[in-house]
């Protein structure tokens, strides 16, 4: 019984969210800086503007996950800060005036369309917004607290936590190696130990996700490290980052053998291979790894499967690699992201236009939740503006399942707030819970959507609890606006812009293919970023799953036939993808003269990639279904390969042309 809870509340719950204790250790680094930032604030400016600098120092943390590649962290956190200093006067100014309708429906179409430049520019004038539509609920609570004190206080919260969350840390670099490398090991080992059960692409996708801002980290850090000792160790980092990398593309493969077949010896293999994942831990704290390779040498001898037996050479050649140097080591693998100027972000918002009608819906929405809150001059109307902030999504959808989550959670937060309230009102523990659940808004920021909006509204409850005698009364206009503003933001979505999750899978399954065309085409040129050509394919793949998954029973957009015939379109990308990934590291044993021939075979897939694009887009294309000896590689372990490669592809294109009508 035990056993269990642990294994439901650690191995589901605790390692899928925060594997290695890191949220952990990031959440107690953030009550450091609001502790810091709070007793500075109070003692120069009093209590009356506490909760800014509190809220500030929260939000300076919340703003984490950047996926910019370049060293950009700082200037956006300086950018919120900024930002939110202006807009505190700039709508303390405005309360109770219209004007405010016109400055925050603009806000909320820049946010709608910053995600042309930039995905993490959104993060920071949403949250921005989020402080300006406080500002109006505080100034007409504190009509005799100065603005200055209040953007004073703003300031001093966010400048605290950027120092403490960009310059404080528990230990040296090395260090951030060493728990990062355990950590994405941890998900790794975690990967081989589900390989053939459901769990498997749940510890898979924590993995692909975790990697992108470990990257990310490394690549932007590399500028600055002066010491030739350290950038070293940063480049030797770097080159274990991506061959764990590709270790998982070969688990991937892996786990399609292991989901049909079982036997002791699969179980012991599975062991094994987890158990050699968690042995390269001993390499980032200057150890050998003990490699074991007793049932692999088992496997090879009784299974007869030669695509499972080549993965899993494969496998067991990556692992031994770890324990050798490699000339690969001193490549810098930087990802340069290139600078958007308007005119590129114009022609990309001409060829989707998504993020310019979300700007709309968004800032339609807004409008309406401002101009009610005005124009009827509600007590404290901006609550349901932060109610449209909170379920706002460019798919309706999304929405749905945001606002379920919302209610739901808030819901159950109301009532356990309530009950704390009853039977603890004027307790002195009553304020410990509400330090430790102050912690919990933080820590939990990266768990399930619903936990999170529990514990901020027992926060609500018992902030508002120790402060006026009547807050059952302010906590259920809270919840009302939350309810309402779901409403709003349903509405306007399924008016203005409508898009659900079927809309997406057309578009979805063409950057699935331009993400496989990629990718040949890196192997045609061979290049060296062909790991990032495999992630961007695997990533794709997963929306493209998920997309379909999800709608399994939504026939909005497709018919229950053409919806079925989505699950059989997914083997085939599966496929498609484990050939592609089996064919990198096929052709690293192509002979020289051979190089030619093999390009020749690679290009003729890579067009065919491309007419499927032209399919999907309406425009001409020209695709045959027959081979017309047109591969020429026929005599090498590579021709099966890209054979099955033709077939899937003609699968794919009499799924569009006959079920799609394209």
């Amino acid at each position: 019984m035990l056993k269990a809870l642990h294994n439901l509340i650690f191995r589901r719950f605790i390692y899928v969210y925060d594997a290695g204790y890191f949220g952990l250790i990031y959440s107690i680094k953030a009550m450091i800086a609001l502790s810091i930032s709070g007793a500075i604030c109070y003692f120069l400016l009093g209590a009356d503007v506490l909760i800014w600098s509190v809220m500030m120092a929260m939000y300076v943390f919340f703003l984490n996950g950047f996926k910019s590649n370049k060293d950009m962290d700082w200037k956006y956190l300086v950018l919120f800060v900024a930002f939110v200093c202006t807009l505190i006067p700039t709508f303390g100014i405005f309360d109770e005036s219209l004007w405010l309708i016109l400055l925050s429906s603009i806000l909320a179409f820049s946010i709608g369309v910053s995600e042309v430049y930039d995905s993490d520019l959104p993060k920071v004038l949403n949250l921005a917004l989020v402080n300006a539509l406080v500002a109006t609920i505080y100034v007409s609570s504190h009509l005799d607290v100065p603005l200055w004190h209040s953007v004073l206080a703003a300031f001093i919260g966010g400048s605290v936590s950027i120092f403490v969350r960009l310059f404080v840390s528990f230990g040296e670099y090395g260090r951030f190696i060493q728990v990062q490398f355990v950590l994405i090991l941890m998900h790794l080992a975690n990967m081989s130990k589900s390989i053939g059960s459901k769990d498997y692409s749940l510890f898979q996708s924590i993995f692909i996700n975790h990697l992108p801002l470990l990257k990310s980290k490394l690549t932007s850090q590399s500028a600055k490290i002066k010491d030739t000792h350290s950038i070293k160790n940063h480049k030797r980092a770097l080159f274990y980052l991506y061959k764990l990398e590709s270790v998982c593309y070969t688990l991937d493969i892996l786990h399609d053998y292991f989901k049909q077949h079982d036997s002791a010896l699969l179980h012991n293999l599975r062991d094994e291979i987890t158990q050699n994942l968690r042995e390269l831990s001993s390499i980032f704290f200057g150890k050998k790894p003990n490699i074991s390779k007793a049932s692999f040498l088992k496997a090879s001898q009784d299974i007869q499967d030669t695509q499972f037996l080549n993965a899993l050479k494969i496998f067991y050649s990556k692992i031994e690699s770890f324990t050798r140097l490699s000339s690969l080591q001193s490549q810098a693998f930087v990802e340069n992201t290139k600078t958007k100027t308007l005119q590129s972000m114009y022609q990309e918002l001409k060829t989707n236009p998504l993020p310019f009608f979300y700007g709309i819906t968004y800032a339609s929405a807004m409008s309406i939740a401002m101009f009610i809150a005005q124009f009827f001059h509600i007590n404290h109307g901006a609550w349901i503006a932060l109610g449209v902030m909170t379920m706002m999504n460019q798919n309706i959808d999304t929405i749905k399942t945001l606002g379920k989550d919302s209610i739901l959670g808030s819901f159950m937060g109301l009532v356990l707030g309530v009950l704390l309230v009853v039977f603890g009102f004027g307790h002195t523990w009553l304020y410990v819970i509400f330090v430790i659940n102050l912690f919990l808004v933080i820590y939990f920021k990266s768990y399930p959507f619903m936990l999170w909006s529990l514990v901020l509204m027992l926060e609500l409850v018992l902030m508002f609890a120790l402060v006026d005698d009547n807050f059952i009364e302010l906590i259920l206009y809270r919840f009302g606006d939350i309810l309402f503003g779901f409403l709003i933001a349903f509405l306007t979505a399924k008016i203005i812009y409508p898009r659900y999750s079927a809309d997406e899978l057309i578009p979805k399954l063409k950057s699935t293919l331009q993400s496989l065309s990629t990718l040949t085409l890196d192997l045609e040129q061979n290049k060296q970023h062909i790991l990032q050509g495999q992630n961007q394919l695997i990533r794709n793949f997963d929306e493209l799953s998920l997309l379909i998954r999800k709608n399994k029973d939504n026939n909005k957009r497709y018919p229950a036939s053409i919806l079925q015939q989505f699950d059989t379109l997914q083997k085939h990308f599966l496929q498609l993808k484990n050939l592609s990934i089996m064919l990198c590291e096929k052709i690293q044993s192509i002979s020289p003269q051979d190089t030619l021939l093999l390009k020749n075979d690679l290009k003729a897939l890579r067009v065919r990639y491309d007419m499927l694009c032209a399919l999907l887009d309406s425009k001409p294309y020209y695709f045959s279904t027959d081979e017309d000896e047109r591969f020429l590689l026929k005599d090498t372990q590579i021709y099966p390969s890209i054979l099955h490669i033709f077939e899937s592809q003609n699968h794919i294109y009499v799924f569009l042309h006959i079920a799609l009508k394209k």
